[in-house]
């Protein structure tokens, strides 16, 4: 029996992996070259042990490290074996990754001969040489259409010098090959900081007590979780939502899912089987999104401490912008920008967030900046704003929507997006109300919003100097019934302009005195509206909302 690591080892052992993790994202995010990872930080990194799985993470985006054990995993089949000095790139969403964007770089690291982690460093792209100018392509029917290479687990680097030919095949296809390569050298930076690190790690503690250290940490991380789910109540829930048909492509699909809960033995299962087979679009998901997504929404349940480490996530069972730059000799540009994206769903307690954007990216991604958006490419952003009156209301609200407005400066731009929610947006929960429908348009500017034409949800429209095309982002689902609400957070939204007075009144029965500069509820006369209200809505509905609330 192997000797056990105490406790304050223990700690000392992951604080420092962690740091070293920090390490790794700052490297990346300070030496990146596009804007999608130096400002907007899609990008994530990772320690995973001798055996591929998770040990360790920073501060990273859900969506891309509750899988990376996936994505190292076809590293022990690489025909080659792993040698010191490898660097391999896996984007494929067959062997482990999320999808083709996602490039994913990992350093394998060796001490004393021996295989002790992997540094591992993922990064949303710029352009992947998909045949439309954006990393999505939500209406190509098999990859061969999508356009990207699928690179399955390759070796790009041997003896830390890169491999010519793959650098040469990746650049030959991709619109900003210069912008590529500076990526890709901030994420070989990265993960070659990393493995310098975790390398001084083993000289320092030796190889015996660092696996020893990560097989108790692991074991830990498990016990953690099952304790967790052994509080949650025995119970069976399904849910359905739907997702906007695509013209042409596909109809509106509804998704069905499954979840059990077993506080008996500490155990959570997913079953997402009863749902269509795969579409030919461009929106299916593969083993590490959808495994991905039913962690993220566990952890979501569970206390910050619990370690972010494959023991710990094992236990839930799961059956942009393009065109040519005048300014730079008709240079080809593109680049994926996040502007005016909110999304943030109400829950019990807390009111959404405004840079929330998706369950699976959790608020870890930023905005682009305007003024620097504007320096670097040839296009106007018109406007950034709040939409008023687009939050998803309860007793607790979502995040507002947001209006995003940009125009071409010169030449036409290329304008490849994705607008899911135009149907379909985001439901509330426990009484609170839908949110805020997504929508995507254009207007000639010479003749205002008034000449609006309504775009479809996935489109690469071209956009000239002479008109803008405009998003609106979908808000999050409100939690709670409305006439719930703290009357005073009422009435600082309205003083925020988040929402109206008009919309206070009639949403959740609050009267606002505006006659000062602090904002007031009329208590008298809010009391009086909402008593009313619930009235009507218990005549409407045939309840006693009084003997309801009571119970």
């Amino acid at each position: 029996m192997s000797k056990p690591i105490e406790p304050y080892l223990m700690s000392v052992l992951s604080s420092r992996l962690y740091s070293i993790g920090l390490e790794m994202t700052n490297t990346l995010m300070r030496t990146a070259r596009s804007q999608l990872m130096s400002v907007c930080h899609d990008l994530s990194t990772a320690i995973c042990d001798r055996n591929g799985k998770v040990i360790a993470l920073a501060e990273s985006i859900p969506v891309h490290c509750a899988n990376m054990g996936l994505t190292v995993r076809p590293c022990f089949d690489h025909p080659e074996g792993i040698q010191p000095g490898d660097l391999f790139l896996n984007n494929s969403p067959y062997h482990g990754n999320t999808h083709h964007a996602d490039y994913t770089y990992i350093a394998p690291v060796f001490h004393d001969g021996e295989l002790m982690f992997f540094a591992v460093t993922k990064g949303h792209q710029a352009d992947i040489g998909n045949s439309i100018p954006s990393t999505y392509a939500p209406t190509a029917r098999d990859m061969f259409e999508e356009g990207a290479i699928d690179w399955p687990c390759i070796k790009i680097q041997k003896d830390y010098k890169d491999v010519p030919d793959i650098i040469a095949i990746a650049q030959m296809h991709n619109r900003v090959p210069e912008m590529w390569y500076g990526d890709y050298l901030a994420c070989v930076g990265s993960s070659r900081v990393g493995e310098k690190r975790l390398a001084a790690l083993c000289e320092e503690y030796g190889n015996d007590v660092v696996k020893r250290f990560c097989e108790a940490y692991q074991d830990y991380g498990a016990r953690r979780m099952k304790e967790e789910l052994k509080q949650l109540p025995k119970g069976h829930y399904e849910y359905d939502i739907k997702a906007d048909a695509i013209e042409g492509v596909v109809p509106e699909i509804t998704i069905h899912i499954e979840c059990d809960t077993h506080p008996e033995d500490g155990t959570i299962a997913f079953d997402f089987t009863k749902n269509a087979d795969s579409l030919p679009c461009g929106l299916n998901m593969c083993e590490a999104t959808t495994l991905a997504s039913a962690v993220t929404g566990v952890l979501n349940r569970m206390p910050c401490d619990i370690p972010c480490n494959d023991g710990a996530t094992q236990c839930p069972a799961v059956a942009v912008v393009s065109g040519t730059d005048w300014r730079k000799h008709d240079a080809p540009y593109v680049n994926q920008i996040f502007c005016g994206m909110t999304g943030g769903p109400a829950v019990n307690g807390y009111d959404g967030w405004i840079t929330y954007q998706y369950p699976v990216t959790g608020g870890a991604m930023n905005w682009n900046s305007t003024e620097v958006l504007e320096q670097q490419y040839p296009f106007k952003v018109v406007s950034e704003e709040i939409l008023p009156d687009s939050v998803g209301a309860g007793q607790y609200d979502s995040a507002p929507s947001c209006k995003f407005v940009m125009t071409a400066r010169h030449d036409p731009v290329v304008c490849a997006y994705s607008c899911d929610g135009i149907a379909n947006p985001p439901k509330g929960a426990a009484g609170g109300l839908d949110g805020h429908k997504s929508a995507a348009w254009k207007y000639q500017l010479a003749e205002g919003e008034a000449s609006r034409t309504e775009l479809p949800p996935f489109a690469e429209p071209v956009i000239t100097k002479k008109e803008a095309i405009v998003s609106e982002s979908s808000s999050g689902g409100g939690y709670g019934d409305p006439l719930e609400r703290d009357p005073e957070l009422v009435c600082h939204r309205v003083r925020e302009e988040w929402i109206t007075k008009e919309f206070a009144a009639k949403t959740y029965g609050v009267v606002v005195d505006d006659s000062h500069e602090h904002f007031v509820p009329d208590v008298a006369a809010t009391e009086k509206l909402r008593a009313k209200m619930r009235a009507e809505r218990a005549a409407k509905n045939g309840v006693d909302e009084s003997l309801a609330k009571e119970a």
